[in-house]
């Protein structure tokens, strides 16, 4: 059994998300330089809710212990013709990493996706986290522009296999 469920989050948990964010950068292998530059991108704030669904891991205690924003993929960026859902971003406490909270929020993106009619999702990965993507049977897109991102995924709905990637 789960130690968590899932639950959409709105404005009011913008707290916990950023805290979720702030554990998960400082976490990555990269100098202080770079985290302290990049942590005020990746944080959430409230005009981000305008336009994306933010679902959450939430332990038995209550708190968030990971979560997952999603919003509509600019068709330009997508591999295929078509509506995609782009994974804004997925997160995990560092200590809860491996316990499959990052597959099953990878599943429920997926899941909403595929509710939603979009023909797959998109997910935009930092370094450290490209072995997790790969694992969950995720397709890594060539960046055909200087501008594209570099580690760009792609999971078509159509032949969705997600497996687990043993790391989120």
């Amino acid at each position: 059994m789960q130690a968590y469920k899932m639950r959409i989050v709105g404005r009011m948990h913008l707290p916990a998300i950023n805290t979720i964010v702030e554990q998960a950068v400082a976490s990555w292998d990269v100098t202080e330089r770079v985290k302290r530059l990049a942590l005020p991108g990746c944080k959430y704030r409230r005009e981000d809710m305008d336009h994306m669904w933010l679902m959450a891991a939430e332990a038995k205690d209550g708190k968030l212990c990971g979560f997952t924003a999603l919003e509509e993929a600019d068709g330009a960026e997508l591999p295929v013709p078509g509506p995609g859902l782009l994974i804004h971003g997925l997160y995990v406490q560092p200590a809860l990493m491996g316990a499959g909270i990052g597959t099953h929020l990878l599943q429920v993106g997926a899941g909403v996706a595929e509710k939603l009619g979009y023909n797959g999702v998109l997910v935009k990965s930092v370094r450290q986290s490209r072995r997790f993507f790969e694992r969950s049977g995720l397709v890594a897109l060539r960046a055909d522009k200087e501008t594209d991102y570099p580690y760009r995924y792609w999971l078509a709905l159509g032949e969705r296999c997600l497996r687990s990637g043993k790391q989120g």
